[in-house]
């Protein structure tokens, strides 16, 4: 087990079914690295991405990581229900969750930090919105900030602006 913040991947295999997405793949990721997995489209990218976070099951091998439970993950398609009453403010503040828990509300200084995180992704306007109300893009660039107050020793996106229109502030990708 790494106690530095690497992540190191042991003959990583993983199926779904019958199909392989990944086979045997084994490589370290250092500790302060900025890594981009790329390849062709089915190529298993996310999947990688997936088996880092221990969102699919490995069929075979190891994934270390120390720091896991300061791991933030952000897919390319999130899993998450629109239709819940939630405004685009509580759902950036949820990624300081383990300052205020389960059965707290968040304090001033994180509603603070959720407000910068969210004027930073160009959604300053919209926190008081509902997120059944946002587009997808608008989504994605939520749970971006959100992702931002976790204050992950490690990040790993997945294709975060594929659904964006417009580049937030806090980069240039389109």
């Amino acid at each position: 087990m790494q106690a530095d913040g690497r992540v190191a991947l042991h003959n990583v295999t993983v199926r779904y079914g019958r199909s392989v997405a990944l086979e045997a793949v084994s490589g370290e990721f250092s500790a302060g690295s900025l890594t981009a997995v790329v390849g062709a489209n089915g190529a298993g990218k996310s999947t990688l991405l997936a088996a880092i976070a221990s969102v699919v099951r490995l069929a075979g091998g190891t994934v270390n990581c120390a720091v896991r439970q300061r791991l933030a993950y952000l897919p390319q398609l999130a899993s998450i229900d629109r239709d819940y009453p939630l405004t685009v403010a509580e759902l950036i503040a949820l990624g300081g969750w383990r300052q205020f828990g389960a059965f707290r509300s968040p304090g001033a200084a994180l509603r603070a930090r959720a407000v910068v995180a969210a004027e930073t992704v160009g959604l300053a306007g919209r926190l008081r919105q509902p997120i059944a109300g946002i587009s997808v893009g608008e989504l994605q660039r939520a749970l971006f900030a959100r992702l931002v107050l976790q204050e992950a020793a490690v990040i790993l996106l997945d294709e975060p602006f594929a659904a964006m229109r417009r580049p937030c502030r806090c980069c240039s990708i389109r």
